[in-house]
């Protein structure tokens, strides 16, 4: 679309220089009423491009802004900020193009008798083993117990049971990676931008690694199940 303001829907802070397509772009936006929004922050080229070409070298430049986040009029305030990250450690000649919003949402009341209890993981075969034996090992029912206090028992045993094995989660990891691909991750995010070759080869490396590890987390799963089917434990 170019550098340069044609209208008030295109910003003056764009890249390179407007082509047929550009043209067909602003008449898109002027004929919906949205505005292009990584054209209205000023910044460094190097958060403009958006496309680096296969044919990009140090002494031959070829880059492009060729993604654009576009937002109704009415909410062009709402956006802060807007940039590509050329750093992102992602297997593409694209960059991420993120925008910042503030937006003003309505407040959900939560269910407080959701509380922080996750019952879909007793879906997993071994939190729901692991459930059951400390079910059966801390429940236990005097017969001169009174009842307020089997109650007050049973309750508090539910309660730990669900601190120890329930809790939701606040930060979510899939339950095969290992920190081994993690590190890999790592190793290899430092070659995105330097040397192209090797970050294909050890995006690979990590590809072969988290299926190896997919389907690790799947035999042992499997071999778990067939254990409890083998014990008949249903719970």
């Amino acid at each position: 679309i170019g550098a340069g303001r044609t209208s008030k829907y295109v910003g003056q802070w764009g890249l390179g220089e407007r082509n047929d397509r550009g043209d067909m772009l602003e008449n898109f936006v002027e004929v919906n009423k949205m505005v292009v929004l990584n054209t209205q922050f000023q910044l460094h080229p190097r958060h403009l491009y958006t496309w680096k070409s296969p044919k990009d070298k140090p002494d031959k430049i070829v880059r492009n802004q060729i993604d654009y986040i576009m937002i109704n009029q009415r909410f062009r305030n709402s956006c802060t900020y807007v940039k590509a990250y050329p750093g992102a450690d992602i297997q593409s000649d694209h960059n991420p193009l993120v925008g910042v919003f503030k937006v003003r949402l309505k407040r959900i009341r939560r269910n407080k008798k959701e509380g922080n209890c996750d019952i879909r993981k007793l879906k997993e075969s071994i939190i729901k083993r692991k459930v059951g034996e400390s079910l059966n090992q801390k429940i236990q029912i005097k017969p001169n117990m009174e009842v307020e206090k089997e109650i007050e028992s049973l309750q508090k045993t539910i309660m730990d049971i669900k601190t120890e094995y329930l809790s939701r989660d606040t930060a979510k990891r899939k339950s095969w990676m290992t920190d081994e691909i993690l590190d890999m991750m790592e190793d290899r995010r430092q070659y995105k931008n330097s040397n192209w070759e090797i970050y294909r080869r050890k995006n690979k490396e990590i590809r072969k690694k988290i299926r190896e590890a997919q389907q690790l987390y799947f035999e042992q799963n499997c071999r778990e199940m067939e254990e409890l089917e083998k014990k008949h434990d249903t719970f």
